[in-house]
């Protein structure tokens, strides 16, 4: 019979699991922009170009930008532009970065 410490890290770790898959899930059914859509489907195109002519390298390039857009990293979601890397110094002003 397990232990009552066993079954609580059981339900730790799929609580884990769960919260990590509905963040993941929010994360790419949420935010679509036009940069996002544009990211993926190019990024979808190149990989089915490339394994048409079996050129890999070009798939992986495809694969790097469609997770881009499919999962919101990097330039795809934005961050990159627009004034959101600014920092705040010790005095309050922002520092562009």
């Amino acid at each position: 019979m397990p232990s009552q410490d066993n079954l609580n890290k059981e339900v730790a770790s799929d609580a884990q699991r769960d919260s990590w898959f509905s963040a993941l899930q929010s994360r790419v059914l949420s935010g679509w922009t036009f940069t996002r859509f544009l990211y993926a489907g190019m990024g979808i195109y190149m990989i089915v170009q490339s394994s048409l002519h079996q050129q890999w390298l070009g798939a992986f390039v495809g694969t790097y930008f469609a997770s881009m857009g499919l999962f919101s990293w990097g330039c795809a979601s934005g961050n990159c532009f627009g004034g959101s890397c600014e920092i705040p110094d010790r005095n309050g002003k922002k520092n562009s970065n």
